[in-house]
Formats: C-alpha cells, structure tokens, sequence
C-alpha cells in the first residue's frame, strides 16, 4: 500500500494543506497518522478531498457534505438518499448555470448597444 504525507497529498489533489486540516477538523476525511504523528493518506483516501472540493464549489455547505459521507459509509442501503443529495445539488447548479446565462445575456445585450452607439458616434464625428 502506498502512503502519501499531506504536504505529498496536497500537490497530488492541488489542495492547500490548510484546507486538508480543514476537511479533517470537519469531519471530511480521516487520515490516518505514522510513528511521529503526521497524516498519512492512502492511494483511496485521495480522491475524497477532490471530490469534497468539488461539492463545496458546487455550493454544498459542509454539513451537507459531512452527512452525504456517513451516508457512504454505511453502505449501499444509503444510495438512493445519496442519489438525492446529488440530484438536489445538481438542480441547484442547473439553476445557477441558467441565471449566469440570463445575466451574461444581459451584458451581451449591452455591449452590443454600446458598440453601435460607439460606431454612430464615430460616424456623426468622423473619427
């Protein structure tokens, strides 16, 4: 088995180690500790950071995420609950997708406005 220290863990993810400790305080992960008390993570409890990022930049708060993870852990009787959790959160992000389109609709709307008021300009003043 391969074990990695949280300085090798966080280059291997891109993950600060502060925000390791976090996770780890939290409740996220548990690495497991050597002989003089520093993490140690095995090759499958890396991705669980990754992963845990990435729900945390889809929005989901930790407490969330800390339930969605004992949810796992008690085995496949929680799939369906966990599927939930992921579809819930993937409408969420639907959601916000479709207003930062209405929103970049917007601006687009107006930097074409803007163009042609600057093209009109530069017509009536010959520039």
């Amino acid at each position: 088995m391969i074990l990695f220290t949280i300085g090798t863990t966080a280059k291997k993810t891109g993950i600060s180690i502060g925000t390791l400790r976090f996770y780890e305080e939290k409740g996220l992960v548990s690495p497991s500790r050597n002989a003089s008390k520093q993490r140690i993570y095995t090759e499958e409890q890396i991705s669980l950071p990754t992963f845990i990022r990435y729900l945390r930049r889809s929005g989901m708060p930790i407490n969330t995420i800390h339930y969605y993870l004992q949810l796992a852990a008690t085995g496949p009787e929680t799939l369906s609950e966990r599927q939930a959790i992921l579809q819930r959160q993937k409408a969420n992000i639907l959601s916000e997708i479709d207003e930062k389109q209405h929103e970049l609709a917007a601006i687009n709307f107006k930097i074409a406005k803007n163009e042609k008021k600057r093209a009109a300009f530069r017509l009536d003043n010959n520039i």
